[in-house]
């Protein structure tokens, strides 16, 4: 299954997409394993995320049985950083823009500062969410984080 395939399967679960309400802005992951997907409403009332999930999972369900695996939807705010932290969730679901991970704007891209002993989980997060917004994403240790101890 490709992105392109992943975008028909929810176009045809949710009807705001196929009507081009919501948009998919990105498709990060390997469908049937893990996906990140970005998601903005062309109406500001209209959340992308919920809408995508329907009441109760009635509308993610049945993308679920068809890719397979797990599936992060993100809104798609304007600002990058805005759009880094809600790609880096679920691993840090409390995030906002300088903390609890600090987004550091370095001239390669971006680093996420994590603990230096971050398990598996979140190293895949951190991949997905650079893949998804497109942006070098490097994960770092709080040394690394200290200014000048980045690049």
């Amino acid at each position: 299954m490709t992105h392109d395939d992943v975008r028909a399967v929810f176009a045809d679960a949710v009807p705001e997409i196929w009507d081009g309400v919501i948009e998919i802005m990105a498709i990060a992951g390997v469908p049937g394993e893990h996906l990140k997907v970005g998601l903005r409403s062309r109406e500001s009332w209209l959340d992308p995320v919920g809408a995508t999930m329907g009441m109760g999972g009635r509308r993610i369900l049945p993308i679920l049985q068809r890719i397979g695996g797990v599936i992060d939807l993100t809104a798609w705010p304007e600002a990058l950083e805005a759009r880094l932290a809600g790609a880096l969730r679920p691993c840090f679901a409390t995030i906002e823009p300088g903390d609890p991970i600090r987004l550091h704007d370095v001239t390669y891209g971006y680093a996420a500062v994590a603990p230096e002993d971050v398990d598996a989980r979140v190293a895949l997060h951190v991949r997905l969410a650079g893949e998804l917004l497109g942006v070098a994403l490097e994960q770092v240790g709080p040394a690394r984080a200290q200014p000048g101890g980045l690049g």
